[in-house]
């Protein structure tokens, strides 16, 4: 999750104990990465070449 923050990707929330598998629960992290955020802008600008 480090590093989706880094590139820019905020954490929007976290869903606790939302799936039982394998004798465990596993909770979820919702992130997003804002269209307008100048680090977004970076990672979906089309590659050049």
């Amino acid at each position: 999750m480090h590093l989706l923050e880094k590139l820019g990707f905020a954490h929007e929330g976290t869903l606790r104990d939302v799936e039982y598998k394998d004798g465990r629960y596993i909770s979820l992290h919702q992130l997003s990465l804002i269209e307008t955020d100048p680090a977004a802008v970076e990672l979906i600008r089309p590659a050049s070449g």
